[in-house]
């Protein structure tokens, strides 16, 4: 069973076109065997929080049920980042999208400083199961926070999949502090990064797979778009570059 981090280039401006490139990539993880894949942080419009209001969507979006399609037809759980609504205000999320269920979003609940002005916080925390496993979404600076993942490790999770938008700077302290996290939990780490430009700074890829006890399995390089696929059950892990 595979679980499968996609390290891709945003596609600004164009929301068809970044739909698309995602649906490529799903198919793409779905040859690998992927039982779950998961995208980088608001990997859908690019991390852009002065257009935040503007991308905005409601959970419930007609333009996201290919997505739900693809999931039946692959019998795969996917999660894109998605700027949605929250009453008023907007929040940082992953759309989750599994064979023959609802829609469900989870909301970034720890934001960054930059962040306060443009999201509101999620307030709650988030299990999903696949293949047997519990995995637990983190994005970005929240899963640099310790407490956000004691309390998914005492929610029984299994691996920690952190979406992210990190600069060559915040790749260098997320593995410092993954390998961390995975030993004071016994959780796996599975991080999916961008790359390539965005709002204010370049996405520096990186992206990878921790073990529980910390070891790095695999990581992915800083320009190329790639998928980062991990097999709990085997503990083996592989970077595939995408054409």
């Amino acid at each position: 069973m595979n679980i499968v981090a996609a390290q891709i280039a945003p596609t600004l401006g164009s929301l068809g076109d970044s739909v698309e490139r995602h649906l490529t990539v799903v198919e793409r993880a779905a040859g690998l065997g992927a039982a779950a894949l998961f995208f980088p942080e608001l990997s859908l419009t690019g991390y852009a929080l002065s257009q935040a209001a503007r991308q905005a969507m409601h959970l419930d979006d007609a333009r996201l049920e290919v997505f739900q399609h693809a999931s039946d037809r692959h019998r795969m759980s996917i999660a894109i980042g998605v700027p949605t609504w929250y009453g008023s205000g907007v929040q940082i999320s992953l759309v989750f999208f599994q064979p023959d269920q609802p829609r469900l979003g989870y909301a970034k609940q720890w934001l960054y400083a930059d962040e306060q002005a443009f999201f509101v916080p999620g307030d709650a925390s988030m299990l999903f199961e696949t293949g047997g496993y519990r995995l637990a979404p983190a994005i970005c600076f929240e899963s640099m926070q310790p407490e956000h993942a004691q309390a998914m490790a005492d929610l029984g999770a299994q691996v920690y999949l952190a979406s992210v938008a990190k600069s060559a700077e915040g790749v260098q302290a997320s593995l410092r502090h993954y390998p961390r996290v995975a030993r004071r939990h016994a959780m796996a780490v599975v991080m999916a990064n961008a790359v390539g430009p965005v709002e204010g700074f370049v996405c520096a890829g990186g992206s990878g797979v921790w073990s529980s006890d910390g070891r790095v399995l695999c990581q992915a390089g800083t320009d190329d778009e790639a998928l980062v696929c991990y097999d709990p059950e085997s503990g083996q892990a592989e970077v595939v570059v995408l054409a």
